[in-house]
C-alpha cells in the first residue's frame, strides 16, 4: 500500500470514527441542538443542581464576591461546607469554566459540557479498544458507541455526574502501556496512571467509586487465567515501586476533598443500609429500559416491569441485539487475554448488584465491608460501569464480522441495529420557564436583604425546583439563600419544603423559617421571607368548549373541550390536571376536577 492510499484510509477510519460520534451526540443531544439551546435535558431539578455546582465553581475560580470559598457555596445559610453534601464536579468543571470565559451563559455552555463529557468518554474508551486491546477503528467505534451512548447510561442523563468516566478509562490505557514501557515512558505511564485515578474522583465520587469497585471485581476476575494474571503480575512486578509513588501522589491529591466528605458524613451521618436498599436492581432491572425507548418503550407496562420500585433508577437494559453481540463477542474473541477475565467480571458485578430475593442481597456485604461503600445511594448506577464489559464485547463481535467477506456491510448493519436499540426519546423543559421564575425572584429581593428564603404559592413543580430557583436567584442577586437543594440537608434543616398548598402550612413555614434564623443570629430585618405566585402552573387558551347533553344538577356531563397550550412546558400524559378559568368568581359554577390527555401537548 503506498503512503498515498495509507493516508486516505486513516482519513476514511478516523472519518467513521468521528462520524459515530457525532450521531451519538445528535441523538442523545437533540432537544438542546435543534431548539437552539432553548431546552435542556432532563428536568429542572438534578440536571439544575449539577448546572449550579459548575456555576458556583466558575465564580469561585474567578474570585466573585461572595463565593471566594469553594465549599461554602450561597445555600442553606448560613452553613459552611455545603459543598461536601453533594458531588463537586472539580475534575470536569474547567471546561465549564473555559466555556463560560468565551462568553457563553450557562444554559448554553451546561449543555456544551454535557456533550463535551461523552465525547471524552468515546475518546477514552476508542483509544483503549484501539491502542491496548489492538481492534480495528470500526470495533473501537461500536464498541466506544455502546459505551458512551448505551441506554443505561443515557437513562441517567439527570444524573449527569455520573457521565465523567474517561480519566479512569485513560487510567486503564496508560497502566496497560506499561507492558512494554521502560525507563523514562514507564515513568510517565505510571504517573498517568495515577494521574487518571485522581482524575476520576475529583470529576466524580459516585462515578469514581463504582471505577475503584469495578477494578477490584476484575482484579479477582483475572486470577483464574494465567495469560492476563501472568500478564499484570508482570507489570507490578516491574513498575510496582513506579505505581505506588504514583498512587500515593493521588492519594496526596484528593485528600482535602476526602477529608471534606468525611467530615460531613460525621455530621450528618453516613447512609444506612434500608435506605440503599430501596434503589436496589431487581432481576427484571436488566431487561427494562423504560418508557422513553424507541424499541422498547411499549413493554414498559408489563406486569414485571410496573412492579419496579424507583422506576427511573432501573432503567439498565440493552434491548436484544445488543446484549446477543457482545456475549457472541465474547466468544468469538476468546482468545484474547481480556475476554474471559472481562467477561466473569461483569457477571460477578451483576450478581453482586441484584436483589435477588428478600433474603438474597449481594449488596449488604459490598456495603459494610467496601470502603465509600455508605455513600453511595444508587447501587443501580452500576449499570454505567458495566457497560464498559459491554463495550469489549460489542467491539469482539463487529471485529469479527468486518474481517469477513462483505463482512464492513454486515458490521454496518449490526452497529445500526445497535444504535436503533439504544435510541432514546430525551425528556426536556424549556429553560424560559425556570429563568422566568429566577427573574421575578432576584427582582423580589430587596436591596436591604442579607439573605433571604423564598416559598412559592400552590406551586405545580416538585418542591425541589422552586430551591433551585431560589438558588439561581441568590446567583443573579448575589444575596445568599437560606434555601438549598443537595444529596444531603444540614443538620436540623426543615426549610425543604417550600411549596404552600394552604394557609396552616404556610403559617408552619414561616415559623420554622423565623426559628432557623433565631437559632443561627441571623438578622430578623435583614432576612427576608420572599413570597411569590407559582409562574409554572399550565396555562391553555380555550379554543372550544361543547357540551354533549343537558348539565342537570348533580348529574354527570361530557364536555369536549379544545384548548391550545398556551405554556413554556409540555403536558404529558402522566400529568394531572384540573381545569378551572383564570378567575375565582367565573369558576364558581363549574369545576373539572381531572381532564386526562391522550398524547402529549407541547407549546402551542
Amino acid at each position: 500500500m503506498s503512503v498515498v492510499e495509507a493516508l486516505r484510509t486513516k482519513a476514511r477510519d478516523s472519518a467513521l470514527f468521528v462520524g459515530v460520534a457525532m450521531l451519538g451526540l445528535v441523538l442523545t443531544f437533540h432537544p438542546a441542538l435543534f431548539s437552539g439551546f432553548r431546552l435542556m435535558m432532563t428536568d429542572p431539578g438534578d440536571t439544575r443542581f449539577v448546572q449550579y455546582v459548575l456555576e458556583h465553581s466558575f465564580l469561585w475560580a474567578t474570585r466573585t464576591p461572595g463565593h471566594t470559598d469553594f465549599w461554602s457555596a450561597p445555600f442553606f445559610h448560613p452553613t459552611s461546607g455545603v459543598m461536601a453534601y453533594s458531588e463537586t464536579l472539580l475534575g470536569t468543571a474547567p471546561i465549564y469554566w473555559l466555556l463560560r470565559l468565551l462568553r457563553l451563559v450557562p444554559d448554553v455552555a451546561f449543555p456544551l459540557w454535557q456533550m463535551a463529557l461523552f465525547a471524552l468518554n468515546f475518546a477514552a474508551m476508542g483509544v483503549l479498544l484501539r491502542k491496548s486491546a489492538g481492534l480495528s477503528r470500526l470495533a473501537a467505534a461500536a464498541g466506544a458507541f455502546v459505551f458512551s451512548f448505551g441506554a443505561p447510561r443515557v437513562n441517567q442523563l439527570f444524573h449527569v455526574q455520573m457521565i465523567p468516566q474517561s480519566p479512569g478509562v485513560f487510567a486503564v490505557v496508560a497502566f496497560t502501556q506499561l507492558h512494554q514501557a521502560r525507563g523514562r515512558k514507564a515513568w510517565l505511564w505510571s504517573g498517568l496512571t495515577g494521574l487518571g485515578l485522581a482524575g476520576e474522583l475529583f470529576s466524580s465520587f459516585y462515578a469514581g467509586w463504582f471505577f475503584g469497585f469495578g477494578v477490584m471485581v476484575m482484579l479477582v476476575a483475572t486470577l483464574p487465567f494465567s495469560g492476563l494474571r501472568g500478564a499484570l503480575f508482570g507489570i507490578l512486578r516491574a513498575h510496582g515501586w513506579k505505581l505506588l509513588a504514583a498512587g500515593a501522589l493521588a492519594a496526596l491529591a484528593v485528600s482535602p476533598m476526602v477529608v471534606r466528605y468525611l467530615a460531613a458524613g460525621a455530621e450528618i451521618g453516613f447512609r444506612k443500609f434500608p435506605e440503599v436498599d430501596s434503589l436496589s436492581v431487581h432481576p427484571a432491572s436488566w431487561f427494562y429500559l423504560g418508557s422513553n425507548s424507541w424499541l422498547y418503550g411499549a413493554t414498559a407496562t408489563k406486569k414485571v416491569f410496573v412492579s419496579l420500585t424507583n422506576e427511573h433508577e432501573q432503567r439498565l437494559g440493552l434491548g436484544i441485539v445488543t446484549p446477543l453481540a457482545m456475549l457472541a463477542g465474547f466468544m468469538l474473541a476468546r482468545r484474547k487475554l481480556w475476554a474471559w477475565p472481562l467477561l466473569l467480571g461483569g457477571v460477578l458485578l451483576i450478581v453482586f448488584a441484584t436483589h435477588w430475593s428478600k433474603t438474597t442481597t449481594p449488596w449488604r456485604y459490598v456495603f459494610k465491608l467496601i470502603p465509600g461503600a455508605k455513600g453511595i445511594r444508587a447501587e443501580s448506577r452500576v449499570g454505567e460501569l458495566l457497560l464498559f464489559v459491554v463495550a469489549f464485547g460489542v467491539a469482539g463481535a463487529v471485529e469479527w464480522l468486518s474481517v469477513r467477506r462483505h463482512g464492513q456491510l454486515f458490521a454496518g448493519v449490526l452497529l445500526a441495529l445497535i444504535v436503533a436499540e439504544q435510541g432514546m426519546t430525551q425528556e426536556s423543559f424549556d429553560v424560559r420557564l425556570r429563568e422566568e421564575q429566577v427573574m421575578a425572584l432576584a427582582h423580589a429581593v430587596g436591596p436591604t436583604c442579607e439573605s433571604f428564603y423564598f416559598a412559592t404559592l400552590s406551586g405545580w413543580q416538585k418542591t425541589d425546583f422552586y430551591q433551585l430557583d431560589a438558588m439561581w436567584a441568590s446567583l443573579q442577586r448575589g444575596v445568599p439563600t437560606l434555601n438549598g437543594y443537595s444529596g444531603w440537608t444540614p443538620k436540623g434543616y426543615k426549610l425543604d419544603w417550600n411549596n404552600l398548598l394552604s394557609r396552616q402550612y404556610e403559617e408552619y413555614v414561616h415559623a420554622v423559617f423565623v426559628r432557623w434564623s433565631q437559632t443561627h443570629a441571623l438578622t430578623p430585618d435583614k432576612t427576608c421571607w420572599v413570597e411569590l405566585p407559582s409562574s409554572d402552573i399550565p396555562k391553555a387558551r380555550f379554543e372550544r368548549v361543547r357540551l354533549e347533553g343537558v348539565a342537570r344538577v348533580g348529574a354527570p356531563l361530557t364536555v369536549r373541550v379544545r384548548a391550545e397550550n398556551d405554556g413554556l412546558q409540555t403536558w404529558h400524559e402522566r400529568d394531572q390536571f384540573r381545569l378551572a378559568l383564570a378567575q375565582a368568581s367565573e369558576a364558581a359554577g363549574w369545576t373539572m376536577e381531572h381532564a386526562h390527555l391522550t398524547h402529549p401537548v407541547p407549546h402551542g
